[in-house]
């Protein structure tokens, strides 16, 4: 039952709830660190809550969106997708350079 008393507590979910002399029993490989039954925040008692379950993922497969906005830029603007058509390698374009001395555009 989870935590019938509706008091304030962290929630840990698991995959598979043990107790401890179940854990103590586990392969060295496999043991983990049990959770403590509560936590102690500047001098606060909260109690934990272990809950065994699952997650499914939740989504939807939608139709990817294609759209072409391939665009010469001048003057170059941050923030634009570049690539290289010869190696289909891409990027985003994130900052313009200037040295400090001559001023001269660096990439």
């Amino acid at each position: 039952m989870v935590n019938p008393q509706n008091e304030i507590s962290i929630q840990f979910t698991v995959d598979e709830k043990l107790s401890k002399p179940e854990l103590a029993r586990r392969p060295e490989s496999t043991k983990t660190t049990p959770i403590p039954e509560t936590f102690d925040f500047n001098g606060v008692k909260i109690k934990t809550d272990v809950i065994k379950r699952k997650y499914e993922p939740c989504y939807k497969d939608v139709p990817n969106l294609v759209v072409d906005e391939r665009k010469i830029y001048g003057p170059v603007k941050p923030g634009i997708s570049i690539g290289n058509f010869k190696t289909e390698a891409a990027g985003t374009f994130g900052c313009i350079v200037y040295d400090n001395k001559s001023g001269s555009l660096i990439f």
